[in-house]
């Protein structure tokens, strides 16, 4: 799919193109002396607490060129084994709560295809907000709606009587 290939190539750029930090912001880094950022992605994936999260952009780049083809195959197999129960002439609505990169809309737009699909992921981490706008302009050639909230989910519903 163009759109994701699309993807990995603007954070390959992305990863390439920011310096390894001298100052990680976790509370511990794991990069250690190998400059090898999915140290800290292995680490947080397996013993998460309170401080250790996506907490810098390269990590995030690092999240999606290592995972990225696995979740969207994983997310297109799973629209795939449900497509059969929707209507195709309305539009399909997501909303995914943690979305981060939103790879669940990569795989939604491989086999909604000819669909109407209108997106709506909630992130309280800001530090997805670089690709969350790559891929609004990356869908903007379809006739997807794609928005994104940096707000609580919970919050959100209540506020917006939803």
């Amino acid at each position: 799919m163009q759109e994701f290939n699309s993807l990995i190539k603007y954070c390959a750029q992305q990863f390439n193109a920011i310096p390894f930090c001298s100052n990680c912001v976790m509370s511990q880094c794991r990069k250690c002396s190998t400059n090898n950022c999915y140290n800290c992605l292995t680490h947080i994936h397996s013993i998460h607490t309170k401080n250790d999260h996506y907490a810098c952009e390269k990590i995030t780049y690092n999240y999606i060129l290592k995972h990225g083809y696995r979740y969207v195959s994983e997310m297109a197999w799973a629209f795939l084994g449900v497509k059969n129960l929707f209507n195709l002439t309305l539009p399909i609505n997501i909303v995914s709560v943690g979305c981060g990169p939103s790879t669940e809309l990569y795989g939604a737009a491989a086999v909604f295809r000819n669909s109407n699909l209108y997106y709506y992921g909630f992130d309280m981490n800001t530090v997805w907000m670089p690709i969350q706008q790559f891929n609004v302009n990356n869908f903007s050639h379809l006739p997807h709606v794609i928005q994104y909230y940096n707000c609580d989910f919970i919050k959100y519903v209540n506020d917006n009587n939803i």
